[in-house]
């Protein structure tokens, strides 16, 4: 949890305001598309008796970070306090994680390695991890509790709070960030009657998502943090929500978070769902732990959310696409558009003998996402790809250069290719992917051009104007750069500067009269060493 100076207020107040930073965006009101509607309250299972009368909370901390006994004393308080478990609440602090094993880690994948769960299915879990990026080496996060996909994991960060101790901050301080976090796991801000869905509008509360600093308390010692507790409206809440039972389509089974529909099963873990097609009899641990290892090698190297599915066929996806496009969570609905191109990639890549079927008119006609849809088109063309005709022969009055024959063509890695980045290069390099993108942004139209790079049209003097976007493909790595030049009989039409990975350029120029158009690509330094160049949606005008 990170402040930062944001207003000034008269006389003595500061307002900083908390990086509260959740991974997947505040849950808003079912009248919104954008997430998850209000049926899913998975905060249920922990404030309500049923069907869970005891709670289970896992603590880890990596070297170096362990929790105070304030912090613990206040997680059990809060706990107690709104949560109806006749039971009991467990907290179970493990041994410490070394910092040996935690180096270059990130978050998520730490706990997606340490979190155990209660060793049954009939307890609520809860999960904590606390660590210090600085110590770990990972880049700064704030601390935060997770929304979507596994809303039952708090990640305390040391090392993002210095700020407010250096304006005097006590050890109460902890204290208040895991009541934050805490109304959070709960389901308390998603009333909007007193917020936005994820945090309490009202000024004096410790769910607001800002902090008040009052410098008149700063000098004495005091506490200079005005929010001391939550406020009525949410602790009215959080008694609202002891009698109301969670939906009965959402249950743990020991560490995971299982939500059941109609068909399949979605399966939660930190920063990683998974769908299982079937009833919960279809989710088997063998399966879960290789979840688990992929999750883990992903969020070694990235942030985010991993969604995996198990491994099916063409016809099996094509058949359950209209099944998970109505799941409540559009994200989990994309990500598995997401799976079919990416098994269809695979499929083509790797010649598979099925591959056809990834391709097929019937799946490109029931993915109904555009850019997806001319992902599959470009995949197909690589599987069967076309002839391309001389540019003379063109009536149009503006057409893409790579959808033409070239006079000639030369890449410094790899071959000369035309709307996906080269095979032989995608190989070498598929952190890339086969797709051509500067940036986030896809491309079906292009040219693979690795630096020293050439291609010649012969323009006749029949088009007027060329446009392209120049850059680096993604996943260029940042020591790559490239200068793109455009020559029209043998002039330079244009020199652009040198330009490295997330760099790109939209051009326009003049080609009237033009016969002879070349465009060209070279190494920055004095290396062509990942000149990952592409010119992007390449078109000449009449």
């Amino acid at each position: 949890m990170v402040v930062a100076p944001t207003i000034v207020k008269p006389l003595d107040t500061f307002v900083f305001t908390l990086l509260l930073a959740v991974v997947i965006p505040s849950l808003p009101s079912a009248a919104e598309d954008n997430g998850m509607p209000l049926v899913w309250e998975p905060g249920r299972l922990y404030t309500h008796a049923a069907p869970y009368r005891s709670l289970f909370v896992e603590v880890d901390f990596v070297e170096r970070s362990k929790p105070t006994e304030r912090e613990l004393s206040t997680l059990r308080l809060f706990l107690e306090t709104h949560c109806d478990k006749p039971d009991g609440i467990a907290i179970q602090v493990d041994e410490k994680i070394e910092l040996s094993k935690a180096k270059g880690r990130s978050p998520n994948s730490l706990s997606l390695e340490f979190a155990d769960g209660p060793g049954n299915d009939q307890q609520a879990y809860i999960y904590i991890l606390f660590f210090n990026h600085k110590r770990i080496g990972w880049e700064k996060v704030n601390t935060h509790t997770m929304h979507l996909p596994y809303p039952s994991a708090i990640l305390v960060n040391r090392g993002v709070d210095s700020t407010l101790k250096w304006f005097g901050a006590t050890p109460d301080w902890n204290r208040k960030v895991m009541i934050h976090e805490l109304a959070h796991v709960i389901g308390l801000g998603r009333n909007r009657a007193h917020g936005d869905g994820s945090h309490c509008s009202t000024e004096d509360c410790l769910l607001n998502a800002e902090l008040t600093v009052r410098l008149s308390s700063v000098l004495p010692g005091k506490e200079p943090v005005k929010q001391n507790e939550l406020c009525s409206f949410c602790l009215a809440d959080a008694k609202q929500y002891r009698s109301e039972p969670p939906a009965d389509n959402i249950r743990f089974m020991g560490p995971l978070m299982v939500r059941s529909e109609d068909g399949y099963q979605v399966v939660s873990l930190p920063g990683l769902q998974a769908v299982f097609w079937g009833d919960r009899n279809s989710i088997d641990g063998e399966s879960i732990e290789s979840l688990r290892n992929v999750g883990i090698q992903h969020f070694g190297t990235m942030g985010g959310t991993v969604t995996a599915h198990q491994k099916q066929g063409a016809s099996e996806m094509r058949e359950r696409v209209p099944i998970i496009a109505r799941d409540p969570n559009p994200a989990l609905f994309n990500d598995y558009l997401e799976d079919i191109v990416e098994n269809a990639a695979n499929a083509v890549l790797e010649d598979d003998p099925l591959a056809s079927e990834w391709v097929s008119d019937s799946m490109i006609e029931v993915v109904p996402n555009a850019e997806l849809q001319s992902q599959l088109l470009v995949l197909r063309e690589i599987l069967d790809p076309p002839t391309p005709g001389p540019l003379s022969a063109s009536s149009e009055d503006s057409v893409y250069l790579s959808d033409f024959a070239w006079d000639f063509a030369s890449v410094g890695w790899g071959s000369p290719t035309r709307n996906h980045y080269s095979i032989e290069a995608w190989r070498d390099n598929p952190y890339s992917g086969i797709f051509l993108r500067l940036g986030d942004q896809f491309f079906s139209k292009g040219l693979y051009a690795h630096s020293k790079s050439q291609y010649v049209y012969a323009l006749d003097g029949q088009w007027i104007q060329f446009s392209a976007i120049i850059g680096l493909q993604k996943g260029a790595s940042p020591q790559g750069s490239a200068i793109f030049s455009v020559h029209g009989d043998g002039n330079e039409l244009f020199r652009s500067v040198k330009m490295r990975a997330g760099d790109q350029q939209s051009i326009e120029l003049d080609v009237a009269g033009v016969s002879r158009l070349e465009l060209r690509a070279e190494g920055g330094g004095n290396h062509v060493h990942n000149s990952w160049a592409i010119w992007a949606e390449p078109i000449v005008s009449r």
